[in-house]
């Protein structure tokens, strides 16, 4: 079954509608999302699995804004050739790996404090920073709980291959209200 758009709409619809315009191509998919050879499809969701990756990206510029809560700045892997917000901060920076040692772009990245409770966060979207996003972190009974709302939300991620490239999965996403209440591991 498939996620009707109206449906995503309606978890906030000003912004949905702003994110209109950054509605991507087939070819600027990350890779590991691209259709046919990608994980084309939200197979990781409890439901509506045959929901397109594509029909749920946006390209909007990234990284989002820490606006209320508990957040901390972490230099992350960027990729320059994704969109980037006004005023990020992006330095070259040792990167460490199994086939070698480089310099690569790192972002300063506002990221949720885990099991800190709630944070909140904004997108710039059409020369403005509109909020778009929250999150809520906690221990509860021994497990760790993660609650996200319903709306764009951001991934920064980012990995280097042996020789050095970045490989990109840095997108926006337009997501339903998603929970999980895990078990956690114990550090071997």
């Amino acid at each position: 079954m498939i996620l009707p758009q109206s449906v995503l709409r309606a978890f906030d619809p000003k912004v949905f509608d702003l994110c209109e315009p950054y509605r991507t191509t087939e070819a600027q998919m990350p890779v590991e999302y691209a259709f046919p050879n990608g994980r084309w499809k939200h197979d990781d969701w409890a439901m509506f699995k045959d929901t397109t990756r594509r029909s749920t990206a946006r390209r909007v510029p990234l990284p989002f804004k820490g606006l209320e809560g508990k957040f901390e700045k972490r230099w992350m892997l960027w990729d320059t050739n994704y969109p980037t917000a006004p005023d990020t901060k992006i330095e070259t920076r040792t990167y460490w790996t199994a086939g070698g040692v480089f310099n690569l772009p790192h972002a300063l990245v506002d990221c949720a404090i885990e099991d800190s409770g709630w944070a909140s966060f904004a997108c710039y979207l059409n020369g403005e920073w509109v909020p778009c996003f929250k999150s809520y972190r906690a221990i509860v009974a021994g497990r760790r709980l993660a609650y996200y709302s319903g709306g764009l939300k951001q991934d920064v991620t980012c990995s280097v291959r042996d020789d050095g490239s970045i490989r990109s999965d840095i997108m926006g996403w337009w997501d339903p209200p998603t929970c999980s209440f895990n078990k956690i591991k114990e550090n071997v």
